[in-house]
């Protein structure tokens, strides 16, 4: 990812019964995010997705299949809200 079009860089990890590791690009366009996606190439115990200008990697060891889906789909609702209350 070129460190030019990286507005932004927020990481936050979590361990319990799993370890969670998100981290949260805000990037210089959508576009640019939507190519990260395109490109990011895919690995074990890892998920990623763009919302607006942000791309988000989630990655996990030892994590609750229901939980972790809930915490990637509760990210994307958040992301979205941000989007809104800005524009």
């Amino acid at each position: 990812m070129p460190r030019t079009t990286i507005d932004w860089l927020q990481i936050a990890t979590y361990e319990g019964p799993g370890k969670l590791e998100a981290r949260v690009y805000g990037l210089s366009s959508p576009g640019v995010a939507l190519d990260m996606v395109q490109r990011w190439r895919a690995s074990a115990n890892t998920v990623f997705f763009y919302r607006g200008s942000n791309f988000v990697v989630i990655k996990w060891d030892q994590a609750d299949r229901k939980a972790l889906q809930a915490f990637v789909s509760e990210l994307e609702t958040h992301l979205g809200k941000d989007k809104e209350q800005a524009g």
